[in-house]
């Protein structure tokens, strides 16, 4: 459950900003052709959706959720109210690059914490700090407003207004499935689908990499996985 309605959000690598799909990937290549790319994907994607989901979803928001659901890029990010989910998607996605035992140093054996990959005489290290992002409760006097489908734009490209105030809007679709169940999940929008969210708006708790794999181990003894 979330703590004190705050929301999560977890990533492999601390380095990175916080952007959705779409953002990704009209950023870049700022032509207009991405864009134009991206619209054609969803109209055809929308046309056909009832191969892959029977529903009678109409709110393109919706189909946008349940489009992301099946890896179109889409400008919803994804955040979860739980922050162990959040926990286990920052350390699920950690590279860990194969070091043979000896060579490790003695000074950087003794940050490592409990339990790391083993194969043989050669051991896994974590490349990078994983991070969960946290979002504040939305309750707030400053908080992002919470938004149903009905009242977005129907342009799931255009503007959104109700994100103007904080850069950002959350956004709780209609459409559940088990994975948005499981996950506790809920998205935010941007004011543009080509705008990164305002990372400024969220506490940043990095991970460091020489616990990455003893806090993962952790949590699937808490039976917290990919199921």
């Amino acid at each position: 459950n979330s703590i004190a309605g705050a929301v999560y959000r977890g990533q492999s690598n601390s380095d990175w900003g916080i952007s959705s799909g779409l953002s990704r990937y009209l950023n870049a290549d700022t032509s207009h052709a991405r864009r134009v790319m991206a619209i054609q994907a969803f109209k055809i994607f929308n046309s056909e959706r009832h191969a892959y989901h029977q529903s009678n979803y109409h709110n393109p928001w919706d189909v946008l959720t349940l489009a992301q659901h099946f890896g179109l890029p889409t400008r919803l990010l994804d955040w979860t109210l739980s922050p162990m989910v959040a926990l286990y998607f920052a350390l699920d996605g950690v590279i860990y690059k194969r070091v043979k035992n000896t060579d490790i140093p003695e000074d950087l054996k003794s940050q490592l914490k409990g339990n790391v990959p083993l194969d043989g005489e050669y051991v896994g290290l974590a490349e990078n700090d994983a991070v969960v992002y946290m979002i504040p409760p939305s309750d707030m006097p400053d908080g992002a407003p919470w938004i149903d489908a009905e009242k977005l734009p129907q342009d799931v490209f255009g503007e959104v207004d109700h994100a103007r105030p904080m850069g950002y809007c959350f956004f709780s679709p209609d459409l559940t499935n088990n994975r948005i169940k499981c996950q506790s999940g809920v998205f935010t929008i941007g004011i543009k689908a080509e705008d990164p969210f305002p990372v400024e708006k969220a506490y940043k708790i990095i991970i460091n990499k020489h616990s990455t794999a003893e806090m993962r181990s952790n949590l699937t003894t808490l039976n917290i996985g990919a199921k």
